[in-house]
């Protein structure tokens, strides 16, 4: 993240007092402007989620602009959870939600779970409840039914110390004004505990692979 001045890069500099104290010779033009403030991580959205990349967060009430976006590659895998389901699965709906809420809160499965862990739950139930930062939104188009594995071959995030994956699938097809899934909600998962997300794990670091991301689906809960 870039640093929010005064209080994280400022005070690094020896001319720089701390919070609290005169800024008398702290050198702003080294430290940056000061964060936009915020309440939600929507303040910090140029054009939204889904087209911001990487995605601006609501830290400490100011907003924090990640330096850079990475690429991952996501795979749900509904085997063998799905086996025997039938019915056509047209979109992935995946999160990554950082592991601190906007108010600095812990994030877990658990919250998330209470939030959005229903059939009836709205596609954006994250995202409207306004109390998480997101580094992660996407609706990847499916096809196939259960049993298969879905991949999202290029999704952007930003680095993370430690974020929670929300993902769902869905009945319906993706609808091109809003991008979310349309349809019944089949099923989702969360997933806790994963490793920190660093540059070396780009697709496009040295031409490498990158980092793959694999998630395998509980039962179907739609």
């Amino acid at each position: 993240m870039r640093p929010a001045w005064p209080i994280a890069l400022c005070v690094a500099l020896a001319a720089c007092p701390g919070p609290g104290a005169s800024d008398a010779g702290c050198d702003a033009s080294a430290c940056g402007p000061p964060p936009r403030p915020c309440s939600v991580q929507t303040s910090c959205l140029t054009e939204g989620y889904g087209r911001d990349n990487p995605l601006g967060e609501c830290v400490a009430g100011g907003c924090a602009v990640p330096d850079a976006g990475i690429e991952v590659d996501f795979v749900v895998n509904t085997s063998p959870a799905y086996a025997g389901f039938g019915l056509p699965i047209y979109a992935m709906n995946t999160r990554f939600v950082a592991l601190q809420a906007v108010d600095g809160s812990a994030v877990s499965c658990a919250i998330l779970q209470a939030l959005a862990g229903d059939a009836g739950a709205a596609p954006n139930a994250l995202e409207s409840s306004q109390r998480f930062n997101l580094i992660a939104w996407d609706v990847t188009p499916t096809v196939g039914a259960g049993g298969a594995a879905f991949q999202q071959p290029y999704l952007n995030t930003s680095t993370s110390d430690g974020f929670v994956v929300w993902t769902e699938l869905w009945s319906g097809h993706r609808d091109a004004t809003t991008g979310l899934p349309t349809g019944q909600r089949d099923g989702w998962g969360c997933f806790e505990g994963l490793a920190p997300l660093t540059p070396a794990d780009d697709k496009r670091a040295d031409g490498g692979p990158g980092r793959a991301i694999e998630v395998v689906m509980p039962a179907p809960q739609g």
